[in-house]
C-alpha cells in the first residue's frame, strides 16, 4: 500500500510504502513530536512509491516528505472536486464546542473518519466514524493554526 501521512503542524506529507500503514504511522509518530495522520492509502508497491517520489520531486523537502501544494493535494484527493478530507474542525453541542479534530478520510460514502484531539494537551485521542448528516453545523478549517486561532478568538472568550 502507498500511504500519505500528513504532519498536521507543518502541513508536509510523507509518501511511503508499507504493507501495514497504520503500524508505520505508529512507528513514525513515536519519533515525531508533531501530530501525524494518515490522510489516504492507495494500492501500490515500491515501484509506485518511487514513481510518486519522482513525480513530486520538485516538492520534496526532506527524504520522503513533500510540501502539500495544490498539485499534490489534488492528486491525493483524486477526481473529487470538494472534500472534507484534510480539514480541521470544531463540532458543537448546545452551542458549545464539543470536539476538535481532523477529518482523516471518507471510508464509505457519507461517512467520515475523524481524528479527535485531546482538549488539554492537544494530543491525538479517539477516532470516530461520523455520518455526514451529523456534521451539519460544524466549523471547518484549512489548518491546525486556523482551528486554534478560531477557538482562541471565538469560543474561549465564552
Amino acid at each position: 500500500m502507498i500511504y500519505f501521512i500528513k504532519n498536521i503542524e507543518t502541513g508536509r506529507i510523507k509518501i511511503g510504502y508499507s504493507e501495514t500503514p497504520k503500524k508505520r504511522l505508529r512507528e513514525l509518530q513515536t519519533g515525531s513530536d508533531s501530530r501525524l495522520v494518515i490522510i489516504k492509502t492507495i494500492k501500490g508497491d515500491l515501484n509506485k512509491e518511487k514513481e510518486l517520489h519522482d513525480k513530486f520531486s520538485h516538492l520534496r523537502t526532506n527524504g520522503e516528505w513533500f510540501e502539500s501544494d495544490d498539485e499534490l493535494l489534488q492528486f491525493i484527493k483524486g477526481t473529487e472536486i470538494t472534500t472534507l478530507e484534510g480539514k480541521f474542525f470544531h463540532s458543537f453541542e448546545n452551542d458549545k464546542v464539543k470536539w476538535q479534530g481532523y477529518v482523516v478520510s471518507e471510508p464509505k460514502d457519507g461517512y467520515f473518519l475523524v481524528q479527535l484531539f485531546d482538549w488539554l494537551m492537544g494530543d491525538l485521542s479517539d477516532q470516530k466514524l461520523v455520518k455526514l448528516d451529523d456534521m451539519v453545523g460544524w466549523s471547518f478549517y484549512d489548518s491546525n493554526e486556523d482551528m486554534i486561532e478560531n477557538y482562541e478568538y471565538k469560543y474561549r472568550k465564552e
